[in-house]
């Protein structure tokens, strides 16, 4: 089994892993976020998983995460260690909130938020960027 391998984010990741989805990029805005608080996993040197937390005001942060096909591979490892890295960037910038919007249809990006000790506090109509209706989770520190 390859192994998993953490690196510093790169807008080509998820342009990579958008691709392979076949996800059209004019519709994902946090491609363009760089700096401390993101990552990419990669496994023999193909990306398998990116995200971050972009910070925003009043100590608040928006995680976002894309998946490509291989991170079934390694769940449970990009889970421990997305966990410990969401705690790191807690920390590091001081934040009391984090939120995360999740694809209402998506039932395994529900599932991840939850493991991941986000709470949903609702639903909102059209409002993703294909006017799909998406969740929105938080976590309060």
């Amino acid at each position: 089994m390859a192994t998993l391998e953490l690196i510093s984010y790169k807008k080509e990741h998820a342009l990579s892993i958008l691709d392979q989805n076949r996800v059209d990029r004019n519709f994902w805005a946090p491609i363009q976020v760089f700096g401390k608080n993101t990552w990419t996993f990669l496994a023999d040197e193909k990306v398998v998983a990116c995200g971050g937390i972009e910070l925003s005001d009043w100590r608040k942060g928006t995680a976002w995460f894309l998946f490509s096909s291989l991170f079934y591979k390694f769940v449970k490892t990009i889970y421990k260690t997305t966990k410990e890295l969401i705690t790191e960037t807690v920390k590091r910038e001081n934040l009391v909130r984090i939120d995360f919007f999740v694809d209402a249809s998506n039932s395994f990006a529900i599932r991840y938020a939850e493991r991941l000790g986000f709470e949903c506090e609702g639903l909102l109509h059209s409002y993703g960027p294909k006017r799909e209706d998406m969740f929105i989770y938080a976590r309060i520190y």
